[in-house]
């Protein structure tokens, strides 16, 4: 474990605990069924931190209200990959070393 999947583990227990994904199984006809949605939504719910941050900047909020929407997304990310048992830590630092090694963008000549 590393640093990023603590954090992804604390987050994903706390939203578990206050039932944000109490809608993980369905219960249809008195059978548990895992719902096919769960994820999509949760994406869905990082996409819609990611355009409070906008707003924020759109409408001059300030850095204190920023910060709090980038708090939002990122706990979020950390809450789905923890549900996930995704291994944040080392695919971070796996794209990191990939990106280290990418073009500068938008090279200029001159």
């Amino acid at each position: 474990m590393g640093y990023l999947n603590d954090l992804a583990a604390e987050c994903h227990h706390n939203s578990e605990q206050h039932g944000f994904w109490d809608h993980l199984y369905l219960n249809v006809e008195d059978r548990d069924y895992k719902n096919p949605s769960i994820y999509a939504e949760k994406i869905a719910l990082m996409h819609s931190e990611a355009s409070e941050m906008l707003e924020c900047l759109r409408n001059n909020k300030g850095e204190e209200a920023l910060a709090i929407e980038c708090a939002d997304l990122l706990i979020r990310l950390l809450d789905f990959t923890g549900a996930r048992n995704i291994d944040l830590d080392e695919a971070v630092l796996m794209k990191m070393a990939i990106n280290k090694n990418r073009e500068y963008l938008h090279r200029r000549n001159f």
